[in-house]
Formats: structure tokens, sequence, C-alpha cells
């Protein structure tokens, strides 16, 4: 190869990786992680919010009901990257994983091989690989703790088991952190004491790193983690100081050091219930239930990100907040419990502000111990525990719907707006439990054709914008609406649709299309703009629906329009619809190659 065929070459391949670095990026690696899943663990996240991306039933009809062989743990459920909803049960006094496929079909079970009396100790949760973690314990026979990872296909992956006490125990849901490493919490016996454990595993169930709350005796662990955006991990502890129960929360470096604890010195015992949970801009939510002698009193305790107290709220005597603090997108928290005293009973869901103050308060017959889940449209489900029903209300505390149902574990949202609950009753004869998959929105595919008749009018002169929207489907859109603006300098005629109705408000100048439930299929709407000036202007629709559509925002075409004065040429210009990114870069490719195709070829002489 001669010198200028080298340089050319060198030339081609610089130009060719210019093009590519100008073509889509190709998407990130996400092998590690929390699963990209509907609901991969306990409370939908690892900040433990229960809020879900999904907007849930509007109304309590039925889809399906599952009987499961045994009976439910009252643990959670979690739903995997397929849409695989996940189980604990007990069958024969042993844990049982349920995987239970999206049309309540059974898909496959796995039973703990440790022998009778070992059971399932949390939610599982679901890695972005697809494996399924779970804690599980065994109560007799000496206490074991155990962490198990099952493969999709419900095949063992490898599990852990906590050797180094006489007894210990693993409880609550997993973390699961973006580089894959998994936190689990319990405590251990090393006689005469307990000690809570935290423990950090690798991916491949090899021990990173643990932490043992050695500073006080007598510590217990036993509820889910959250993990902060910055990588701390939070738990709640509760310590046995020879007299009473003293509660705090602990703050964990991602190396395992310790970073604070916040103790709650207040009452002549008090308990942490449930797991912490976090809000976007780092407080941290947490229940307490403190004894002051005579009656019981909650309270919710709202930390800074150093652990320094932000505000506590205060419930009234012989009052109980028993739930995961649930936090809303606008950063209402939502947490229920109930009260109680030699005549009265019922249960509270509260509503509280960011700042502490209270929103309002639902009440229901009897206690509510369900963590809240949180629709994308804010509506909040949840069950409580006495006639055992379950409840769906708006944002603003008023009741969307409810319906009867045995004891409850907590709900979660699947991605077709299913609403999976979980429900158990324990008698003297029986263990009674059921599945119940509550009618949700099905998945659409929206999508809006944008289309003018004349992109270069000159001034006074009529256009016509035409708007599809389409659906792919599978299933019917529901309460869809379509709105754009008029810009200033076109001038509003009219319009026509040939589904649903339309407005147009003239102070605002803009046109809001409701299109209601759109099936499988293309409406249609006319618009009629006059020009009143030159300019470029473009019309921008937005579309929205109640359904589950993850692509929509990327799907909708607008409209340039280049209006010209009535003296200026007209230059023909095509209607822009839908945008993409990246250049074209095959056809830029082939040009390349065609130039210097020329320039390789001999010459004849």
């Amino acid at each position: 190869m001669n010198t200028r065929t080298s340089k050319l070459l060198t030339i081609f391949m610089m130009i060719f990786m210019v093009s590519l670095s100008f073509s889509p990026v190709m998407a990130a690696d996400n092998s590690t992680g929390l699963a990209d899943s509907a609901s991969p663990k306990y409370q939908q996240d690892n900040q433990n919010t229960g809020q879900s991306e999904y907007t849930g039933p509007q109304n309590n009809t039925t889809k399906w009901t599952y009987t499961p062989e045994g009976g439910l743990t009252g643990y959670g459920l979690s739903i995997g990257i397929d849409g695989t909803i996940y189980i604990p049960t007990v069958v024969d006094d042993v844990g049982v994983l349920l995987a239970l496929n999206p049309n309540g079909t059974r898909k496959w079970n796995y039973t703990i091989q440790d022998g009778d009396g070992a059971y399932i100790r949390g939610a599982p949760s679901v890695a972005a690989d697809g494996t399924i973690y779970f804690p599980t314990d065994r109560y007799n026979n000496g206490n074991l703790g155990k962490f198990y990872a099952l493969n999709p296909d419900g095949t063992l992956k490898w599990n852990y088991t906590v050797n180094d006490a006489i007894h210990n125990w693993i409880a609550g849901s997993p973390l699961i952190a973006d580089d894959g490493t998994i936190y689990i919490t319990g405590y251990l016996e090393t006689n005469p004491y307990y000690y809570g454990n935290v423990l950090a595993l690798n991916p491949d169930g090899t021990l990173k790193w643990n932490y043992t709350v050695t500073d006080k005796n007598e510590n217990f662990i036993d509820s889910s983690p959250a993990l902060g955006h910055d990588g701390t991990i939070y738990f709640t502890n509760r310590f046995y100081n020879g007299t009473n129960y003293i509660s705090s929360l602990f703050a964990l470096n991602p190396n395992g050091t310790k970073k604070w604890d916040y103790i709650v010195r207040e009452g002549i015992q008090n308990w942490i219930l449930r797991s912490p949970s976090l809000a976007e801009d780092g407080t941290i939510y947490f229940i307490n239930v403190v004894n002051d002698g005579i009656n019981y009193i909650s309270k919710l305790f709202a930390l800074n990100p150093d652990g320094t107290l932000k505000w506590n709220y205060t419930g009234v005597k012989g009052s109980y907040i028993s739930t995961t603090p649930s936090i809303a997108k606008d950063g209402t928290i939502y947490v229920g419990g109930g009260f109680s005293n030699e005549t009265v009973r019922f249960g509270t869901l509260h509503a509280f502000n960011p700042d502490g103050t209270v929103k309002w308060n639902f009440t229901t017959k009897e206690f509510i111990d369900v963590d809240s889940v949180i629709g994308a449209d804010g509506t909040i489900y949840f069950g409580d525990g006495g006639p055992k029903t379950f409840y769906a209300l708006n944002p603003d505390g008023i009741k969307k719907w409810s319906m009867e149902i045995e004891a409850l574990t907590s709900a979660v949202i699947g991605s077709d707006g299913t609403l999976y609950i979980g429900a158990y009753e324990v008698n003297v004869e029986s263990w009674i439990s059921k599945i119940y998959a509550i009618q949700g929105y099905g998945t659409s595919d929206l999508y809006v054709n944008t289309t003018v008749n004349n992109t270069n009018p000159r001034v006074g002169d009529t256009v016509q914008i035409t708007y599809k929207v389409g659906n792919r489907g599978p299933a019917t859109a529901i309460g869809t609406i379509l709105e754009f603006l008029i810009p200033n300098g076109m001038q509003y005629l009219n319009a026509s649709v040939d589904v649903g109705t339309f407005t147009y408000n003239a102070s605002t100048r803009t046109i809001t299309w409701n299109l209601g439930d759109v099936p499988v299929g293309d409406p249609y709407m006319y618009v009629f703009l006059k020009v009143l000036e030159s300019g470029s202007f473009k019309i921008q629709p937005t579309l929205t629906t109640l359904s589950n559509d993850p692509n929509i925002a990327s799907s909708i075409g607008y409209a340039v329009i280049s209006a010209q004065e009535t003296d200026t040429a007209i230059i023909p210009a095509k209607t822009i619809g839908m945008q993409k990114t990246g250049l074209p870069v095959a056809g830029f490719v082939l040009a390349v190659l065609a130039v210097l195709g020329g320039i390789f070829i001999p010459r004849r002489k």
C-alpha cells in the first residue's frame, strides 16, 4: 500500500468515527442494580417511597383471583422484569416462593431447602439481570438466617448463610445498589446478647462487608433498609438497656462505616415501627411509638440528611401510626394507623405536608396496618385489618372505591395498571390465602401525526392543520387529551373533530381536544388558522392519557409554518413531523465511500 493510499484510508477512518459520534447514542449497560420493573421490591424502590410510575385501577373490578397451595406470609409482593409476580408463601410449615404469570396462572414455585420452620422473611427484590433475592430464617432446631438468589426460571443461583453466631435472623427486604451490591439487615445472638447486623454482599454471593451494632447491648434490626441517592444506607435499630427499649436510626456509608445515628430519647420505652423512607430532597421519615407509662403515643419523625431533627408530629394519646411512610411525587407523606380505648376503635390514614402540617385524615373502621402504594395519578391504595377493607383514595382524601377482602399485604401495581393484592386469613383449622388482580388500564401506544396543507403561506392566507391521533394498542387509551397553543401572529378560525369534543380558550389561545377513550384507530382533528403576520410559527401539541404509555413523549409530531409577506416568493417546504435524533449515518458513509472510490479507481492514461 503506497503512502498516498494509506493517508486516504486514515482520513476515511477518521470521518467514519466522527460520523458514528453523531449517531444515536447506544443504551448504557443496565446489567446491575435494581430491576426496571413495575415493582421490583418492597415499597417500590430503594427509597421505600411506595411510588409507582403506573396508573392503577379506577374501580374495584376483579380481573382474576388465584388461591395458592399454602398461606401468604404477609411480607408483600414484587414484580419481575417480564411482569411475573413473586409471592412469599408457606406450605406445610416450609417457605415457598410462588411465581405467577400476569394472567394468574402458576409459573413455578421454589421450596426452601432448610427444613421445617424456615420461612421467607421479606418481600423479594429483583435485580436488573432478573435475579430474585429474598431472606429466610428458621425458627426451630436453631435459628438459621440465610439469603437466597434465584434465577428468573426459579432455579437456585446461590445462597449465603450467616453462620458466625449461635442464632441469627435476617429480616426485611434487601436493597440492590446501582453497582449490584446487596444490603440486608437482621440480628444475631452471641451469648448472652443480641446485636443488630447489616451485611453487604456482592452479586456472586460473597461477603463484601458487615456492620454490627455493638455499642449497645440487646440490639434488634427487623425492618427493610432504605438507600440514599448518595449511597447512604439507612436502617432502624431498637436496643434494650436493661430496663427499657430505646430506638435509633442509623446511617452507614457505602463502605460499611458508621456515618451517624439518631436516638429517640422519649418516653419510658419507644419503638421505631416498620421501615424508614426517603424523600427526593433527602429527608428521612420514620414512625416511632412511645410509651409514657400510661398511654402509647405515635410520632412521625423527619430528619435532615445529616441526622439532625427537621420536625416531628405527635399524635393523640392512645393513637398508633404503624406503617412505613409513603411519599407522593408532590412530597405528601401518607402513614396509616389507628386509635383505641375502652369505648372507641378506628383506623386513620394520615396525609402530611412536607413541613409536618396535617393535610387531611381519612377514617376507616379498623386499624390501618398495610403500607400505601401511590399510583402515577396520585391515587392512594391501602387496606385496614379489621373488617378487612381495601381502599383507593383520590389525592384530596376522597374515597374513589373500596372492596371487602381478607387480611391484607401491601399491594403492587403492574405495568398495565393491574393492582395485585395479597390476602390471607389464619384461623384455627386453616390458613386461607388468595391473590387478587384488580383490573387496570392496559398499555397503549399513542402517537400524533401532524400535517399542514401549506407550510409557506402568505399573510392573509388560511392554513389547515390536521392532527391524527393514533393508537397502536394493544389496549384502549383511557382519558386521552390533546392540547396546543395558537401562536401570536395567527388567528383561530374554526376546527372540527371526528371523535370526542374540543374547546378553544380565547384568553389563553389554547385548543383542548378531549378524545376520551381512544381504541386502536386513528381519530382526526382539522384546525383552520388565518395568518396575520409573517414569521416562523411552531405549533407543538401535548398528549396525555390515564393509560400506561411509556413512549408517548417521543411520538408527537409538530408543525412549522413559515409565513411570507404577500409580495415574497413562495419557497416550497415540507411538513415537519416527529423529530428523530442522530444523523443518517448509513447515507453519509455511503457518500464518503463513493467519493473515496472515485479517488482510488485508477485513471486511464
